[in-house]
């Protein structure tokens, strides 16, 4: 189950990078994918786009901002690229606000 958030909230989207147990950075890229409700999609690859931040070893996050976009379901997908390659995705929802000016 989504978790979900209410309509102007902020939320990060994070990442852990591990192979058995052993947290890992991926060599080549991370990239994560944001699927806004209306279906369209934005990358944001780390080292290149500022709002991809890294906390720590194998740990990355990403902080949507969702006040200019609206309700919905949001889906994201990190990928990790290199000699190790993962992949994680998930989905959260903004509900609806009930002002008629958030």
């Amino acid at each position: 189950m989504s978790t979900s958030y209410p309509f102007g909230q902020p939320v990060d989207v994070k990442v852990t990078f591990e192979d058995v147990g052993t947290k890992f950075d991926p060599s080549t890229s991370v990239t994560c994918k944001i699927q806004k409700p209306d279906g369209t999609e934005t990358a944001y690859v780390y080292g290149f786009d500022a709002a991809v931040l890294r906390d720590a070893l194998g740990k990355y996050r990403l902080r949507v901002v969702t006040v200019t976009t609206g309700a919905g379901t949001y889906g994201y997908r990190w990928i990790g690229d290199g000699t190790t390659k993962a992949v994680n995705e998930d989905t959260f929802v903004i509900r609806p606000t009930i002002f008629s000016a958030p």
